[in-house]
């Protein structure tokens, strides 16, 4: 596993995208509570990031409820709404134009975390975004060291 000790930024960012879902099975975002109710739950209509959670309906396989996923992806981390994403070109695309970097991906203009599931449905790229965790689940010799060009990456 390597942990990022940087954001991933404008080309370097692209380029993850692109590798993410060549590579990656899934993706996943969440909407968390705090971000969208207020202290008596009622929802906020005019969240900002609307519009593109309808750009990537196309590509939705699935959402889940912190209470499903807890334990199981690391973007579950208190509650709220998860979405799973089919990686494909076309979703890669709208994330990159939503976001110049991996962790500008914090409410209130983004929904929080987006990370990356392998096949089997693991963690594969994982984002904790306000917290500027940023991690890469892969072998060494899978390692897109292409991608990472000027960043402070290490193997832990």
């Amino acid at each position: 596993m390597f942990r990022l000790y940087s954001d991933v930024r404008g080309a370097a960012y692209e380029r993850l995208i692109d590798y993410a879902m060549e590579r990656a099975d899934t993706f996943m975002l969440g909407i968390h509570k705090w971000a969208t109710e207020d202290e008596n739950g009622v929802i906020d209509q005019d969240v900002l990031f609307k519009e593109l959670l309808q750009q990537l309906n196309p590509f939705l396989l699935s959402t889940h409820s912190y209470e499903e996923i807890r334990g199981i992806h690391s973007i579950a981390y208190t509650q709220g709404t998860f979405y799973r994403y089919q990686c494909a070109p076309e979703a890669g695309g709208l994330l990159k134009q939503a976001a110049s970097s991996l962790f500008s991906w914090v409410h209130p203009q983004l929904p929080e975390d987006l990370c990356f599931q392998n096949a089997d449905g693991e963690d594969w790229i994982i984002n904790i975004a306000h917290e500027r965790i940023g991690r890469l689940n892969m072998a060494t010799g899978l390692f897109p060291v292409c991608l990472f060009t000027n960043l402070n990456i290490i193997r832990i």
